[in-house]
């Protein structure tokens, strides 16, 4: 709900429109369920941020253009002027992957990839950039690095390697899977979903041609 009545917002942001700190300026009013700033003015429910943008850079180039944040604090509430800026919406989406607070569907969640599509990233490792690797899977450069980092998924799943998983299958009758686990760095729970099927099924390995997973 936009703030509306007693005009406080708008005296808020035409006093700081000469803002010149470069830290970022804190919208401290009504904010909407993503972190943006909004407020009632004169029967409309307005965006902070737009508003300050305007007053920045002048009226938007086109009516698609979007008011970027080039400090990537937007969802933070940010207002201040020296941040702002009028970019296209590929731009914009652009400095979200940088920035890492792209957008999976209609949440803020960063996108679910499959095991295949995490091998792929790995095997272009060195090959792409990790922007270029966010772009073309639709995740932030945050995921593409963790990935190649081999951090743990959310929720506790490790990202493995082809070869890794290979391992699992070769080891899995010449010593227990919580070994193999320790010697991998992983939890023994990684290693029992690979060798129950529930996880990296595309690698091939020995077990694969009609051997049941144990």
């Amino acid at each position: 709900m936009g703030i509306r009545g007693k005009g406080a917002a708008i005296a808020w942001l035409r006093a700081h429109v000469a803002y010149e700190g470069d830290n970022c300026l804190i919208w401290p009013f009504s904010v909407d369920r993503d972190g943006y700033g909004n407020f009632g003015f004169e029967g409309r429910s307005l965006y902070a941020h737009r508003w300050m943008c305007a007053q920045a850079n002048g009226p938007k180039p086109t009516p698609t253009h979007h008011a970027a944040h080039e400090c990537g604090n937007g969802h933070r509430g940010c207002v201040n002027p020296r941040h702002l800026i009028w970019k296209t919406p590929k731009e914009n989406a652009r400095d979200r992957l940088k920035h890492g607070t792209a957008r999976c569907g209609s949440g803020r969640r960063p996108c679910k990839l499959t095991d295949k599509q995490v091998a792929e990233i790995l095997a272009l490792k060195g090959k792409k950039t990790h922007l270029e690797l966010a772009a073309l899977y639709n995740v932030t450069d945050s995921q593409i690095r963790k990935i190649h980092k081999g951090v743990t998924r959310t929720g506790g799943r490790t990202y493995l390697t082809d070869d890794q998983v290979r391992m699992i299958w070769a080891m899995r009758e010449r010593q227990p899977a919580r070994v193999t686990a320790e010697q991998l760095g992983v939890l023994p729970d990684t290693v029992f979903r690979v060798l129950a099927g529930r996880t990296y099924k595309y690698v091939p390995h020995e077990g694969a041609c009609g051997e049941e997973a144990r």
